[in-house]
């Protein structure tokens, strides 16, 4: 028998293991993106940006997706009014020994570090998130369910630059869009010594 043939006829163990290499990859890239002052520490806060004062805040890393509830309460876009902490990506070359928590754009900055982007999930990717974390208790979880709940979430996210002032809604963009793209290698451009930025997480 080919390898074709057995995978044509063992389609659910394929799915259960494109799953599996799927969380394994995520993990890889988590303990890679966050690999800073705090390497070995168990990650369980991120930063965060509240949109209506303009500073950075600690928040959940897990079992949540952005946006999350702002310190100020939430932000007007339009006639809508949405939650307000987006997950703040910062990055630094000098080895994320700074707590950034309460400081705006131009502290940050200041200290020699900078807020590549922003991220948030529009509201079906997060109702698929809420799904994917149901169907975790369930006994016998469909794997290829589980899989379109992952394709739905990563469609639904967004990301954005720091507004140029406090209490504005930002521009959103698709992650995978080529606006996105240019967001991600400008936030890791090579530092002075040649080295990639570290992506810094809050004290744990």
């Amino acid at each position: 028998m080919n390898p074709r043939e057995w995978l044509n006829q063992n389609s659910a163990l394929t799915t259960v293991a494109t799953v599996v290499l799927l969380i394994c990859a995520l993990g890889f890239a988590m303990c890679h993106l966050t690999k800073s002052s705090f390497s070995g520490t168990a990650l369980s806060k991120s930063y965060y940006y509240d949109l209506v004062e303009g500073k950075v805040f600690g928040g959940p890393l897990l079992n949540v997706l952005p946006p999350i509830d702002g310190p100020n309460g939430p932000i007007s876009d339009g006639d809508q009014q949405k939650k307000a902490g987006l997950r703040a990506y910062i990055f630094d070359c000098g080895g994320c020994s700074t707590d950034f928590e309460g400081m705006t754009l131009q502290e940050v900055e200041a200290a020699g570090a900078r807020i590549g982007y922003l991220e948030l999930f529009k509201q079906k990717a997060l109702d698929a998130y809420s799904k994917f974390v149901a169907s975790q208790n369930d006994e016998n979880p469909r794997y290829q369910d589980i899989n379109q709940i992952w394709v739905v979430i990563e469609g639904g996210k967004r990301m954005a630059q720091v507004p140029s002032k406090p209490g504005t809604y930002p521009k959103l963009t698709k992650a995978g869009s080529a606006k996105g793209t240019g967001y991600k290698k400008a936030a890791i451009a090579l530092c002075p010594d040649g080295n990639l930025p570290q992506n810094c997480m809050p004290p744990q």
